[in-house]
C-alpha cells in the first residue's frame, strides 16, 4: 500500500569484499528509504513497489542564435548539433545513444536546424541528461567543437512524468527552453576593439556575456503507450530558413556574398568600397578643379599678351 506521503528513494552501492585481497567490488545497486516515526505510529500493510514503465524522450532542436565563435575562414561555420542522451536506471544498467542533426553550411551568427530526436528510457531512472555539443564540420580535418559541450538534466523531468504517469495525471506537455553556449576557447571568438583594450572587468564580462550563443529547443516525455498512439518522425520537421541554395546565389547575390565572407567582412568590404569611391570623387572634383583654374589662366594670358600686342602698335 503507498504511503500517504512519498518518501525520497536513496541509492547505495551494494559492494562485495573479496576474502583473500580484502579489495570490494561493486554488485548490485540498493534502493531505499528511510522513515522515522514514533512507536505504534506507522501505518501496516504491504509497501507499493515501484514498477518500471518505457517513456519516450522527444527533443527538437529549432536554431541557435548569436554565434560568435567562428572556425573557418569568413566568420562562419559549418554547424550541426550533437546530442549524447545518456540514463541509468534504477538497477544501474547505462544507455547511451547520441544523434546529430544536419549540417547548416555557412552558417554566420545563426543557424536553423528543425530537427527532431526521439530517445527511449525506463523510468524510474537514478540520472538523465542529454549532453550537447555545437560543432563545426570539416571534410579534410577533423570537426571542431565550436562552444564547449553542456548538460541538460532530465532526470527530474522523468521523475515528474513518472509520478503523473503512476497517478493518472495528464503529462506535461512540450516544455519550450532556451539554452545557452557560456564556455568557448577565448582566441576563437570575434572580439571587438572595445573589449579588447577595455580592462574595466565589468565591461569586459558585459562583452562576454554579448558571445554566448542560445538555442532554442523542444523537450516533450511520454509514456510510451501515448508516443505509439501518437508516432512522429525523426530528422527535419520542415525546411529551415536561411541556407544557402543556388536559387538564393541568384535571386540575393550580395546576401550570398555577406555569408560566404563572413557579415563582418562583408560591411568591412562596404565600407572601404564607399571609402575608396568618396576618395575617387574627390580627387576627380581635385582634377577638374585644376583643370579649371589652368584652362582660366591660360585664356588670361593669351587675352592679356593680345592687349599688349595691340598697344606696342598703337
Amino acid at each position: 500500500r503507498a504511503q500517504s506521503q512519498r518518501m525520497p528513494i536513496e541509492y547505495m552501492d551494494l559492494m562485495r569484499a573479496d576474502g583473500e585481497t580484502a579489495t570490494e567490488s561493486r554488485v548490485g545497486v540498493l534502493r531505499l528509504w528511510v522513515d522515522i516515526t514514533p512507536i505504534g505510529d506507522h501505518s501496516s500493510g504491504d509497501i507499493e513497489v515501484l514498477k518500471p514503465q518505457e517513456f519516450q524522450v522527444r527533443v527538437v532542436i529549432w536554431r541557435i542564435t548569436n554565434i560568435s565563435v567562428f572556425k573557418d575562414f569568413g566568420d562562419r561555420n559549418d554547424v550541426y548539433v550533437k546530442g549524447r542522451f545518456k540514463y541509468v536506471d534504477f538497477w544501474g544498467k547505462e544507455v547511451v545513444k547520441t544523434e546529430k542533426t544536419d549540417t547548416h553550411k555557412f552558417a554566420n551568427s545563426e543557424a536553423y536546424f528543425n530537427w527532431r530526436w526521439t530517445f527511449s528510457v525506463r523510468a524510474p531512472a537514478q540520472d538523465c541528461f542529454l549532453e550537447l555539443t555545437m560543432m563545426d564540420e570539416d571534410r579534410i580535418s577533423h570537426h571542431d567543437t565550436i562552444y564547449y559541450p553542456l548538460v541538460y538534466p532530465m532526470d527530474q523531468l522523468l521523475n515528474v512524468a513518472y509520478s503523473n504517469h503512476r497517478d493518472g495525471r495528464r503529462n506535461l506537455g512540450v516544455l519550450q527552453d532556451t539554452v545557452v553556449f557560456d564556455q568557448y576557447d577565448p582566441d576563437s571568438a570575434v572580439e571587438s576593439c572595445a573589449s579588447k583594450y577595455c580592462r574595466c572587468c565589468w565591461r569586459r564580462a558585459h562583452f562576454a556575456e554579448r558571445r554566448f550563443a542560445k538555442m532554442r529547443m523542444d523537450v516533450q516525455i511520454l509514456p510510451m503507450e501515448e508516443a505509439v498512439a501518437s508516432p512522429v518522425e525523426t530528422g527535419a520537421i520542415m525546411p529551415p530558413k536561411d541556407r544557402l541554395t543556388i536559387s538564393t546565389a541568384i535571386s540575393h547575390p550580395e546576401r550570398m556574398l555577406q555569408i560566404i565572407i563572413g557579415s563582418r567582412n562583408y560591411w568591412n568590404l562596404t565600407y572601404f568600397s564607399i571609402f575608396c569611391f568618396i576618395l575617387i570623387l574627390l580627387l576627380l572634383i581635385t582634377a577638374l578643379g585644376y583643370f579649371i583654374i589652368n584652362i582660366g589662366n591660360m585664356f588670361g594670358s593669351n587675352g592679356n599678351g593680345t592687349q599688349t600686342a595691340n598697344t606696342s602698335s598703337s
